[in-house]
């Protein structure tokens, strides 16, 4: 139950699925890892995490009609643009904060937006300015793995109509940037891993083997 005293957190999550994979050479969303696609396992583990999920993505994606699909402003310039969508998509609704994912990640932590939010520690109103959040491990930030306050989809939209496209130095422009720690896994490695080539989804295929024994 949430104190009297704070605000309700309404979280919208997004999983970023708009990339073409040119270094995949195919579309990596639906390859196979286990029994489901990429992309099932990314939803998987966002979706019990937040109130409501939408997907960034220009086409649709099959076997999830059900889900709101926001499609980018400028096609094919980046997970900034994604943002942005659901970021302005969030705020319409009533949102107060936007979990941000991509779809090669199959292995991201089930915490991921309960510690994205508490890293935050203060009350986004009541803050001198407005806080984002990027999950990071081992030293790496990860700012595909975010929580943006939706209050700021309006001035995220003027940066991206003047030409900015890179995630930490728009975030870095609206707000001060908070970040929490994961870490690394003894056994598989950084939580975060991600999938761009071939050979890195024959390394998943043998984690996510090995966690199902």
């Amino acid at each position: 139950m949430i104190p009297a005293d704070k605000p309700q957190r309404r979280m919208c999550g997004l999983i970023l699925a708009g990339g073409r994979a040119r270094r995949f050479g195919q579309d990596k969303r639906f390859a196979a890892l286990g029994a489901a696609a990429l992309i099932d396992h990314a939803i998987a583990r966002m979706k019990p995490q937040v109130d409501a999920l939408i997907l960034s993505s220009n086409d649709p994606v099959p076997g999830w009609d059900t889900l709101r699909h926001i499609s980018d402003k400028y096609a094919d310039q980046g997970p900034l643009i994604g943002i942005a969508g659901g970021l302005q998509y969030a705020a319409d609704q009533g949102f107060n904060w936007l979990i941000t994912a991509p779809a090669d990640t199959p292995f991201y932590p089930q915490d991921l937006a309960h510690r994205l939010l508490e890293g935050a520690g203060v009350d986004q109103q009541a803050a001198a300015m407005p806080q984002i959040g990027f999950a990071a491990c081992g030293g790496q930030v990860h700012p595909v793995f975010g929580a943006w306050p939706t209050a700021l989809a309006g001035a995220l939209q003027n940066l991206i109509d003047g030409g900015e496209r890179k995630i930490d130095r728009a975030a870095q422009a609206l707000a001060k940037i908070y970040r929490v720690q994961w870490a690394s896994d003894p056994k598989f490695g950084d939580p975060f891993f991600n999938i761009n080539h071939q050979h890195e989804l024959a390394q998943a295929q043998q984690r996510y083997t090995a966690a199902h024994r």
